[in-house]
């Protein structure tokens, strides 16, 4: 049952069910009592019911799990024995279990027929390691043992390209990678010179991406790291598990130190690369984002245990801080349909604030959206404590900031991190086709002025390098915005943002905003259009890789074919042109990117790497190469898929959740306090009321 299933109305759901079951229409009302005992006596005459429980008294448990039960009704019924066609028959039968009514002969009491408990157990993604293998293989590296151990490796991931590989660790001149966990964390987290990454280049289809001298072959009985060309392991002899790899192994200097260069070798993200893993408070975050976004839940309130006070304090806060965006993302979605056009960037964030206004009070309005890290505010402390926001105060206008900020960096800079709007195919900002073609067509006339050899020059490939230029501008956050002008003109300083209350904080090493640059002057920050000397930048590859009609392309060349790329993007208004501290800085006008529902998602047809874009955009990416520097391959349309959280975000309910410790350190009169508004109902409810309360087992809850 998804999201979008029946448009969130679970009668309709359940109605459907039972055409299926019994041929004939569900009575109306069919939430009413007289339809619900009505479905308990047509289940009780129906063959699979009786199964259901006779298995249960077979069980002689409390508790069933799920995978016996489809094994034993495979048993029983032959047409169950296809076990997801099963899974999704009981998934069927069990909802209206939970559905039907009893009503005791004689009596007008009516109670359930069943009382069904569905039990979720999950475990955490700790020390999670893979095979060096083709297909590599995932495993819990606390379930293997001895030699299984061996030829297992961490599993990294680039949270925004998607490319995954091995992690591990070598000195200097070993030809070895050490499958030790705890060398390869501390190696990670103190980006020590010993880190190594490796990643399978053997893409999607015959060969892979041309790596040249950059690949190596590593040995998968032996993690043995042999030369491209081996036709055998170096060490153990093994001819059948060599693995074409790219060996990610560089380092820089940083205050005379040397130390490992963690970004990603096919995206450049300087935070992207991560390990693969998920802890129980974070898998639990996404559970409950789901469960009270779901709109089939009617009861959005929880409990969440811990063994102790301390988990129970730290969880409080950070279920709370992690499901922020899960109703930020559905609030965004709920404003955006209601609009019934595709605004533009700009105009997005007022329309949004406008709506939600109108639909809430001042002190609803800041009980939703108020970011978490902005809890602390005075103002905010005495609303929670008092109902009432005090005179005078500027809160709303802090919360109106934030979450025009937060809009602006959904589409931004964190558009293709996590579970976004734009991965999961609900929204995407994208600048229309007319401008990247028109840009297009002026460059090409602008480089046959300005040099020989571009006389060739397709307009298609100048589309192509366009587009892919502003796609990487676009995610890395190069976009103009109130909150980000100190930032631009400062080069880049997140001191200035950090200052502000109602900004999120920014790490020294942490992703930021990246605008493209030009100058004398070294920004960290921003993105270098142009490198010095014989290197290049991304741009610069990006150019050599699009202009195939330009014979021999260099650094010299491409620097000039991306120079007059911005320009032409400048000319057509898409980009804007600013300087600071003798730079030459160029963002996006957010007036002049179009925000729509209608999301394509492209996938190269080589090495599998996938990118949302518009359906208006469609053309223009079908066909053209793939943004990974190292691929030879080009975007084709994938075909549709059910995106969960996509249904979530468009059809879920907007309910904040906050949170509350509910321990034995806090104060009777505090507890009491906790507990009396998590019990409010009806008008002496508030938004800024707790929703769930993070517990410790041993005491007496009282609610």
């Amino acid at each position: 049952l998804t999201p979008g299933e029946t448009h969130g109305d679970s009668n309709a759901y359940l109605g459907a069910q039972h055409k299926l079951w019994f041929g004939e229409e569900a009575p109306e009302p069919y939430s009413g009592d007289a339809a619900r005992v009505v479905l308990g006596e047509r289940l009780r005459e129906h063959n699979l019911f009786r199964s259901l429980l006779q298995l249960a008294e077979k069980s002689g448990r409390k508790i069933i799990s799920e995978e016996w039960l489809l094994h034993e009704l495979g048993r029983m019924e032959a047409a169950l024995a296809d076990a997801a066609k099963a899974k999704r028959l009981l998934d069927s039968l069990l909802s209206l279990c939970a559905h039907a009514r009893y009503k005791a002969p004689g009596t007008d009491a009516v109670g359930p027929l069943l009382r069904v408990h569905v039990h979720l157990w999950m475990r955490e993604l700790s020390r999670m390691v893979a095979s060096v293998d083709k297909p590599p293989r995932m495993a819990f590296s606390d379930d293997l043992k001895g030699e299984a151990l061996k030829n297992h490796l961490p599993v990294m991931h680039c949270r925004e390209c998607g490319a995954m590989g091995w992690g591990g660790t070598m000195r200097a001149n070993d030809e070895q990678v050490s499958t030790h966990l705890q060398e390869f964390y501390k190696a990670f987290f103190g980006q020590l010179p010993t880190l190594r990454f490796f990643f399978p280049v053997d893409g999607v289809g015959s060969g892979g991406p041309d790596q040249g001298e950059f690949t190596h072959r590593l040995c998968g009985h032996c993690l043995t790291v042999n030369s491209a060309d081996a036709k055998t392991c170096s060490r153990c002899g093994a001819e059948d598990r060599l693995i074409h790899v790219l060996v990610h192994d560089r380092t820089r200097r940083r205050q005379e130190e040397t130390e490992a260069d963690i970004s990603c070798p096919y995206c450049e993200s300087a935070s992207g690369l991560t390990i693969l893993g998920s802890r129980s408070a974070s898998l639990t975050s996404v559970a409950l984002g789901q469960i009270y976004a779901s709109p089939f839940n009617l009861e959005k309130q929880a409990l969440a245990f811990s063994d102790n006070v301390q988990d129970a304090s730290h969880r409080s806060g950070f279920f709370a801080a992690r499901t922020y965006r899960v109703n930020l993302r559905t609030a965004i979605c709920r404003a955006f349909v209601e609009a019934g056009a595709e605004p533009t960037l700009a105009d997005l964030e007022p329309l949004f604030l406008d709506y939600w206004k109108k639909q809430l009070d001042e002190r609803d309005f800041v009980g939703i959206f108020l970011s978490p890290d902005m809890e602390w505010l005075h103002d905010y402390e005495e609303l929670k404590e008092n109902g009432k926001i005090p005179a005078g105060s500027n809160l709303v206008r802090l919360v109106e900031r934030r979450t025009a900020w937060e809009i602006a960096s959904e589409f931004g800079y964190i558009s293709r991190i996590g579970r976004t709007l734009e991965k999961s195919g609900a929204a995407i900002a994208y600048p229309e086709p007319k401008l990247i073609q028109g840009a297009a067509a002026g460059m090409r006339d602008l480089l046959r002025e300005r040099a020989g050899g571009f006389g060739s020059v397709a307009e298609r490939e100048l589309s192509n390098l366009l587009t892919g230029l502003v796609h990487r501008l676009r995610t890395g956050g190069g976009i103009y915005h109130a909150e980000l002008d100190g930032y631009v003109e400062q080069g880049g300083n997140t001191f200035l943002l950090n200052r502000q209350n109602h900004m999120p904080k920014f790490s020294n090493a942490g992703r930021a905003p990246a605008f493209f640059y030009q100058g004398t002057s070294r920004v960290q920050r921003f993105e270098k259009l142009v490198a010095g000397g014989t290197s290049m930048s991304w741009s610069q590859r990006w150019a050599i890789k699009n202009l195939h009609s330009v014979p021999g392309l260099d650094a010299e060349s491409a620097g000039i074919v991306i120079e007059e790329a911005v320009r032409a993007l400048t000319d057509a208004g898409l980009l804007e042109e600013r300087s600071a501290q003798g730079n030459r800085i160029w963002g996006i006008r957010p007036g002049l990117l179009k925000v729509t529902a209608k999301v394509e998602l492209m996938t190269c047809r080589h090495c599998g790497h996938s990118i949302s874009c518009a359906e208006a955009e469609r053309a223009q990416w079908e066909g053209s190469p793939c943004l990974r520097l190292a691929c030879r391959g080009t975007y084709g349309r994938q075909a549709p898929i059910q995106d969960y959280f996509g249904d979530l975000y468009r059809s879920g309910d907007v309910e904040r959740i906050r949170t509350a410790e509910h321990t034995g350190m806090l104060d009777r009169e505090d507890r009491e306090k906790i507990e009396k508004r998590f019990m409010a109902r009806g008008a002496d409810r508030r938004a800024t009321d707790p929703n769930l309360l993070s517990c410790t087992p041993t005491l007496e809850m009282g609610v």
